[in-house]
């Protein structure tokens, strides 16, 4: 088990907010998104709150912590984001996925997890309401085995 600060700890104990924070390292530069309702600065960086994050799975779960790889899903209505993954080859791009603790005033207290992956391959839908984008991600480590 993760050796967590005691103000981390008692933020945990606190129910306070978990949110994902996720860089993408594509060929057209950094884009961090978060799954947070309003942009978080963190480490110097904003990561937006655009709502183009859909889903991506918890990585707090301590038998989540050993997943080899996993789906995320993104609103591809911002076209930047579906123009970012047809117009170059992402594939085998960086992705750095940390999941964060929030205070009362939404600024991060402190990191809960915090893993590197690649994408292993990506796909575009457009569904009967909303077009999105699925990305899948490798932990880097289990890709080179």
């Amino acid at each position: 088990m993760k050796n967590y600060t005691p103000e981390i700890k008692q933020a945990i104990a606190d129910g306070m907010p978990i949110v994902s924070l996720l860089a993408f390292n594509l060929v057209q530069g950094t884009t961090r998104l978060t799954s947070a309702a309003h942009d978080i600065i963190y480490n110097h960086n904003t990561y937006l709150a655009s709502g183009l994050l859909l889903d991506i799975p918890s990585k707090t779960d301590s038998r989540q912590l050993e997943i080899d790889s996993f789906t995320i899903e993104i609103s591809a209505a911002d076209p930047t984001m579906l123009a970012f993954f047809s117009n170059a080859n992402q594939m085998n791009r960086k992705v750095t996925v940390k999941e964060v603790i929030l205070d009362d005033e939404h600024k991060v207290i402190g990191e809960l997890v915090s893993k590197s992956f690649i994408i292993t391959s990506w796909s575009d839908s457009d569904g009967n309401k909303d077009a999105s984008i699925s990305v899948e991600l490798t932990n880097w480590i289990s890709y080179l085995k």
